[in-house]
């Protein structure tokens, strides 16, 4: 039964628990917060459709295979799209154009209580829910059956996720449906969603007022900053660059909070079974250093003839040139491996059932003690520096 599938193996896409046709499978979290699927015996029937369409049983299928990626280097011309996405605001512009002209569009979004969760769009006011990285395994119940819905319906529909997830839709489905199209992304891997809960309960008690907003790599401080904002129900807000947020610096720095699957991904292989795969092009200052603005530009991989005229699509939207899957990966590692588990990781999950996220990560990040207080000398530094600059152009604008 698919409750028997390793941790090193299971992604919790939940896909099979869309495929079950007696409703036997639903999913609980584990001590680490992570979705696992359970198994009513009394419903199982033992009919083995979950493990045989689960694509983390067996090798995953590839419909792309023999396919040459085609890549490039995107950002939006509309100046606002770009600020207000986490890349260069290619999704949004591709999005846009879906929905404009087909209707439905599947992705994450937050609900009411900023929990991550897959939803199909259906208008143009919609794109800002699923715009922007969420930063956390999303709640995939239910998604995979709507969209064969409405598929048989003969209605077009752009799904975007993880490539884990992407690979599980198609599985699903079981066969190659022209009326949609795929997207996901350079994964780095899926933080936990304890910690995720750890991080707002740790904001929310220290500004004394529920979440009202939250905006993972935002571009206050440039692109690069990889910076967090949370805007609260009385008015306050925080912000950090991802070197000094707790919750960035544990998933994407240490290392401490991603899933098991994730240190031991099988959904890295070129090229993707999606239609397209995107990023941001990190390195693009070494590569072509004339077009680094530090506003986002998106990095653009086509992994099959519908991800071709898909481009062909939206290209009059953008600004793009010609690069290769190399070139990407100068500043994507991830693009080929995945990021190795912090040694720690365990015993930081386990600490934290009891702790608070920043008591536990005083113990096991590489953010503590005097590494710390270096980084955040170093951040205040540049902030005055740049105060005083600041002052000192207008000072001779002045004079002028």
């Amino acid at each position: 039964m698919i409750d028997r599938l390793s941790k090193e193996k299971c992604t919790g896409c939940m896909m099979c628990a869309d495929l079950c046709p007696t409703g036997a499978i639903r999913f609980l979290d584990d001590e680490e917060g992570f979705w696992f699927p359970q198994v009513d015996k009394d419903k199982c029937r033992n009919c083995g459709l979950c493990l045989k369409k689960c694509p983390s049983y067996s090798e995953p299928p590839n419909g792309n295979e023999g396919f040459s990626p085609v890549c490039y280097g995107a950002w939006s011309k509309d100046v606002v799209i770009r600020e207000e996405s986490t890349s260069g605001g290619f999704f949004s512009e591709l999005a846009a154009k879906w929905v404009a002209e087909y209707g439905l569009c599947g992705g994450a979004v937050y609900d009411e209580k900023f929990r991550v969760k897959h939803e199909l769009c259906s208008d143009s006011e919609d794109i800002a829910a699923l715009r922007q990285s969420k930063y956390v395994q999303s709640n995939t119940a239910g998604i995979f059956a709507k969209i064969q819905t409405v598929l048989h319906q003969q209605r077009k529909v752009l799904f975007v996720g993880t490539p884990c997830q992407v690979t599980a839709l198609k599985s699903f489905l079981g066969k190659e449906y022209t009326d949609l199209v795929t997207i996901d992304f350079i994964c780095c891997g899926i933080s936990s969603p304890l910690v995720y809960r750890k991080y707002l309960e740790m904001l929310e008690k220290r500004y004394k007022s529920k979440v009202n907003k939250i905006w993972f790599k935002n571009k206050r401080n440039g692109w690069r900053s990889i910076g967090t904002y949370v805007q609260f129900e009385n008015g306050k807000q925080y912000y950090r660059n991802g070197n000094r947020d707790l919750y960035m610096i544990a998933f994407v720095d240490d290392g401490l909070d991603m899933r098991q699957s994730c240190h031991c991904c099988r959904y890295r292989k070129v090229p993707h079974c999606s239609d397209i795969m995107l990023g941001d092009f990190w390195g693009i200052e070494y590569i072509h250093p004339e077009l680094d603005d530090n506003k986002g530009i998106s990095a653009v991989i086509i992994n099959s003839t519908k991800g071709l005229k898909l481009f062909d699509k939206v290209k009059d939207r953008l600004y793009y040139f010609e690069s290769t899957l190399q070139e990407i990966a100068v500043g994507n590692f991830t693009v080929y491996k995945p990021k190795e588990a912090h040694q720690k990781r365990h015993a930081f999950l386990e600490d934290l059932q009891n702790l608070s996220l920043d008591k536990a990560m005083e113990k096991y990040s590489s953010y503590s003690g005097l590494t710390r207080l270096k980084t955040d000398l170093f951040y205040y530094h540049q902030q005055v520096m740049k105060k005083i600059k600041v002052t000192f152009k207008f000072v001779v604008i002045g004079r002028k």
